[in-house]
């Protein structure tokens, strides 16, 4: 008797193991300076494959026993608010809008005259997560996707303030 329930614990936690892949993808598109836009397509998973788990970000993917708690999407900006993101461009951007399951993900220029642009590049480009709209104040800002057992819970980072100039802020 002691055995089969030792067998039937063991059954149940690897049948939980295996309730616990997920796949999310990571949708949108990069705009170039030249003006020409690309596609976004970055899957972020955990899966089983045979006997082992995975996490995957895009290409790259490690072996797990447990889904990560995050992913870290690491932003340089440069001196011009040219932007790179290794995972969605070989190069600099203006910047980029994505979406993954319900949220939303943006980095973009901010419309202003010449002479209201800020000689600090970072300072003239707006972030968008899900509803809320934030200006930066690093050249190394980060987008945190963070993760249950189901998939994407919720999106944050660093290196950002809100923007109180946000119209949707002001009621």
């Amino acid at each position: 008797m002691p055995i089969r329930l030792i067998m039937l614990t063991t059954s149940l936690f690897v049948s939980g193991l295996a309730h616990a892949e997920f796949s999310e993808m990571v949708r949108g598109k990069v705009t170039y300076p030249s003006g020409r836009t690309e596609s976004v397509n970055f899957e972020l998973s955990f899966k089983q494959v045979f006997d082992k788990m995975y996490f995957r970000a895009g290409k790259s993917r490690i072996q797990t026993d447990e889904v990560p708690e995050s992913y870290i999407l690491n932003v340089i900006v440069n001196k011009d608010g040219l932007i790179y993101v290794a995972e969605f461009a070989d190069g600099y951007i203006n910047g980029f809008d994505v979406r993954v399951g319900s949220h939303h993900v943006s980095f973009k220029q901010r419309s202003q005259s010449d002479d209201e642009r800020n000689e600090i590049g970072y300072e003239n480009i707006e972030v968008s997560i899900d509803s809320s709209s934030y200006l930066l104040d690093t050249t190394h800002p980060t987008v945190m996707f963070e993760f249950d057992q189901n998939g994407i819970i919720g999106i944050n980072g660093s290196g950002y303030n809100k923007n109180l100039s946000d119209h949707s802020l002001q009621r």
